[in-house]
C-alpha cells in the first residue's frame, strides 16, 4: 500500500511538472513575436500574460463522496456504496488558448448584446420597409423636381461639410498649445466634432439612398417586382426568425433562471426533428441559418445604432458595388470579435441540442465558471442586455428618415 502511494505521489509530480511546463511554454510562445507587433498589441498581450494567471482558474462542481472501505469496481450506483455526496467546487486550470477565448467571448458580448439585439427587429423592418417603400415608376415633372430637392438638401450638406473642416483645423491647432486649460478645451472640441461628423455620414447615407431611389423611379421604371417580392418574404422570414430567438432565449434560459426548472426545447425540438428525419445535414443546416441570421442582425444593427448614438461610433454600411474598405474591414473585425460570444450564446440557448459536444465541454465547464467572468455568464447578464436594448433606436431611425424625404418634398 505505501509503494502503491509513492508511486502516485512521483505520478502527481509529474503530472504537475508537466502541467507547469505547458503553461510556460504557452505563455513563452504568446509572448515571443511580442517585437513584431506595434505598441498597443504588446501591451494587450502582456496584459493577458500577466492576468494569466490570476484569472485562469475555473470552479467546477462536483460532488465528494467519502468511502470508508473500498467496493468493487462495477458498483452500479456509488451513492448506495459510499456515503451521502456533499456538493462542492473544484479549482481546475484552464489553458492560455482557453483563457484567451474567455476574453474574446467577454469583449464580444458587449457586440452581440448591443447590436444583435437592436438588429433582431431591424433587419426584418428593414426588408419589410424596403417592399412598402420600394421606388415607383415616376413622370418627368415629378423627377426633376425631387432632384431639384435632392440638390438643395445636397447643398446643405456641403455647407455643413465646410464648416465641419474649418472647426477640426481650428481644433488642432488649439490642441497644439501647452496650457492644459487649452488642450482640454480643444480635446472636447475635436471630440464634439467627431459626433458631428458622425450625424453628417448618417445624413449623407440618407441622402445617397433617396437619391439612388429616384434614378431607379426615373429611368429603370421603378424597382422590379421580383426584387420587391424578395423583399417581403424575407422580411417575413426574419421577423420569424427574430420571434423564435426571443421565444428561445425567454423559454430556455431567462425561464429557467427564475424558475430553477428547466423550460421547453422549442428550436432544440426542431434540431432534433431535423436529425431525425433521416437527412442529416437538414438540421445543422437549420441551426447554421439561426446563428448566421444573428450576425446578420450584428451588421444591421451596429448601423442603426450608430445613427442614434452618434457620439460613440461611426456608421458603416455594407452596400452592394458602393462598399469603402474601411467600412468591409470594420464590420469583419466586429464578427470576428463576435463570433467567439456567439459560439458561447447558441452553446446557451441550444443546450440540449449542444450537450455532449466540445463546445459544451469548452464554454459550460470553462469558460463559464471562471474567474471575474463567472458572474455575467452565469447570471446571463449580456443576454438580459440583448432584450433590454431601447426600442426608441428603431423609432429614432424612421423618424430622420421621414424627416429627410420631407425635407426633399418626397
Amino acid at each position: 500500500m505505501a509503494c502503491e502511494n509513492s508511486e502516485l505521489v512521483r505520478r502527481r509530480g509529474r503530472w504537475l511538472v508537466a502541467r507547469t511546463m505547458e503553461i510556460y511554454i504557452q505563455e513563452v510562445s504568446a509572448l515571443q513575436f511580442l517585437p513584431e507587433l506595434s505598441q498597443p498589441s504588446r501591451d494587450r498581450a502582456a496584459i493577458l500574460a500577466i492576468s494569466f494567471p490570476f484569472l485562469s482558474k475555473a470552479a467546477i462542481p462536483v460532488v465528494s463522496y467519502t468511502c470508508e472501505e473500498w467496493q468493487s469496481g462495477d458498483s452500479m450506483n456509488l451513492a448506495l456504496v459510499c456515503g451521502v455526496g456533499v456538493a462542492r467546487e473544484m479549482e481546475v486550470q484552464v489553458g492560455f488558448q482557453i483563457y484567451i477565448v474567455s476574453v474574446l467571448c467577454f469583449l464580444g458580448w458587449f457586440f452581440l448584446s448591443i447590436f444583435g439585439g437592436v438588429g433582431l427587429s431591424a433587419a426584418p423592418l428593414d426588408m419589410i420597409l424596403g417592399f412598402v417603400d420600394r421606388p415607383k415608376p415616376i413622370s418627368e415633372a415629378a423627377y426633376q423636381q425631387r432632384r431639384k430637392l435632392v440638390g438643395l438638401a445636397a447643398g446643405v450638406l456641403l455647407q455643413r461639410a465646410e464648416e465641419l473642416q474649418t472647426r477640426d483645423a481650428e481644433g488642432e491647432e488649439k490642441k497644439g498649445k501647452r496650457s492644459m486649460w487649452s488642450s482640454w478645451q480643444s480635446g472636447r472640441a475635436l471630440r464634439q466634432v467627431r459626433t458631428d461628423y458622425n450625424r453628417f455620414r448618417c445624413d449623407v447615407l440618407l441622402l445617397e439612398e433617396e437619391f439612388e431611389k429616384i434614378q431607379v423611379s426615373k429611368f429603370n421604371k421603378g424597382e422590379s417586382l421580383v426584387v420587391a417580392v424578395l423583399k417581403l418574404c424575407c422580411g417575413v422570414v426574419f421577423a420569424l426568425m427574430s420571434l423564435a430567438w426571443v421565444l428561445q432565449i425567454v423559454l430556455c434560459v431567462l425561464v429557467p433562471q427564475l424558475t430553477g426548472q428547466a423550460g421547453p426545447p422549442f428550436l432544440n425540438s426542431l434540431f432534433a426533428l431535423c436529425e431525425e428525419s433521416g437527412f442529416y445535414p437538414l438540421g445543422v443546416a437549420v441551426y447554421a441559418c439561426f446563428i448566421f441570421y444573428l450576425l446578420i442582425c450584428v451588421v444591421k444593427g451596429c448601423t442603426k445604432f450608430g445613427m442614434r448614438v452618434a457620439f460613440l461610433i461611426s456608421i458603416h454600411p455594407m452596400r452592394p458595388q458602393n462598399t469603402p474598405l474601411n467600412s468591409i474591414l470594420f464590420n469583419v473585425e466586429m464578427l470576428l470579435v463576435s463570433t467567439a460570444a456567439l459560439v458561447q450564446f447558441s452553446q446557451t440557448v441550444f443546450n440540449d441540442y449542444a450537450r455532449l459536444t466540445e463546445a459544451d465541454v469548452i464554454f459550460s465547464a470553462q469558460i463559464q465558471r471562471l474567474r471575474f467572468y463567472r458572474f455575467f455568464f452565469e447570471n446571463h447578464i449580456f443576454i438580459i442586455t440583448m432584450l433590454a436594448v431601447p426600442g426608441d433606436l428603431e423609432k429614432a431611425w424612421l423618424r430622420q428618415l421621414e424627416k429627410l424625404r420631407l425635407f426633399a418634398g418626397v
